[in-house]
Formats: structure tokens, sequence, C-alpha cells
């Protein structure tokens, strides 16, 4: 399945864009207020890239568990109380299986992994874990964590199959389906209008971005 990402600066007219693409038939386009926000936010998949690409066993597993909780944190609706703490934006909704899809893709991309102190990832830690560390080294006790060694050759190949998956598994894209024969998917602002060549590798090999602007 063929991928355009069409992105456009504030108030550029996108919107009329992606009406006029949705008169074909064949490319399944979603509504304008549904971005696709799993490769441009902060610990996102394009961040995650660099630090794989720039490989450093530090900064690439620390990228990888942001993007963890990033997708965790994207996926969740929290609850009564825990909504005045946590933030949720309901991808479970859309996308109903993308916890296992990025489980999935995390298995695809590891070599190794081990149980081994973190000393260098211990500054992200909360209060309470710094805690909890504090007061079991006192007891002589130390907490592991899981480190992953990350597949560098493989990554782009196992990214594309895991943005496929995602949106191959909307809801709506699903329902529709039914009905069309889609042969290209379009999201909405997965890659920043400024230069969305240096990222469409994690679309595809033949992804397409359309960026509108005017004046």
């Amino acid at each position: 399945m063929k991928i355009i990402d069409l992105s456009g600066f504030m108030f550029s007219g996108k919107t009329a864009v992606g009406d006029l693409l949705r008169e074909f038939d064949c490319i399944y386009v979603p509504n304008y207020l549904e971005e696709f926000d799993l490769l441009r936010l902060p610990g996102g998949l394009i961040d995650f890239k660099n630090a794989v690409l720039d490989w450093s066993p530090i900064r690439t597993f620390a990228a990888l568990e942001r993007f963890d909780k990033l997708i965790n944190t994207l996926a969740t609706n929290p609850r009564f109380h825990k909504k005045l703490f946590k933030y949720g934006f309901c991808y479970y909704k859309r996308f109903p299986d993308i916890i296992n899809i990025k489980n999935q893709f995390i298995k695809n991309i590891t070599v190794e992994s081990w149980d081994t102190p973190t000393p260098f990832l211990d500054v992200q830690d909360s209060s309470a874990e710094i805690f909890i560390k504090k007061t079991l080294n006192k007891f002589k006790t130390k907490i592991n964590k899981k480190y992953i060694l990350v597949d560098k050759h493989n990554f782009i190949k196992f990214a594309q199959n895991f943005v496929h998956e995602v949106l191959l598994n909307s809801t709506d894209f699903r329902i529709k389906k039914l009905e069309q024969n889609f042969k290209i998917i379009l999201i909405n602002n997965g890659l920043e209008p400024f230069s969305p060549q240096n990222n469409l590798d994690l679309l595809g090999s033949d992804a397409k971005a359309i960026t509108v602007e005017r004046d």
C-alpha cells in the first residue's frame, strides 16, 4: 500500500487538497482533523531513526525507551483521577492493535537483550524511581533494566512495516476498504512540511509527500 503524506504550513489550505484527493476511489483520505503524530512528535519514529542511524549504545537505547513510552501514551486514555497526572490521545480507538504492532516492531529490531544496570539512563528517572533505587541501594540491592541492542542495518525496513501495519489497522480504513479498492493511503501531517524528504523513507520506498504552501 502506497502512502502519501499531506502537510502544510498553518492555514495553508491543505484541507482542500485532501478533499480533492478524496474524489479518487483508489485513495483513502482520513478526516482532516486526524493527524498522524507517530513520526514527528518528540521521541517519535523520526527521533528514533536518527538515534539508530547515528548509533550509540546509550543514546540509541534511550531513544527506544522514549519511543516505547510515547506510543503507549498516544494509545491510552487515562480515566478519572489519572487524567490529572497523565496524557492520553486515544489512538487505540483509531488503531485498535497499535500496542501489539509496536511490541512486534521492537522485537523485530532487537539483536540481543539482557538485564543490566543503566547508570547513564538514571538521569531520566522520576522522583519516585529515584527514591526507590536509593532506598534499595541502602540494602545493597541493585535494580537492573532490560537493555536492548537495536539492529541498525534493518531498522528502516521494520520501521516501514510498523507504519504500514498501524495504518492498515485503522478502524475507519478497514470499514471503507470493504466498499473501495484502495491502493493509496493518505496521512495528515505525518512529516513536517519543512523538509519531508529527509524522513520519507519511513513511509516506504515509493512514498510521496505533498506540501501545501500559499501566501
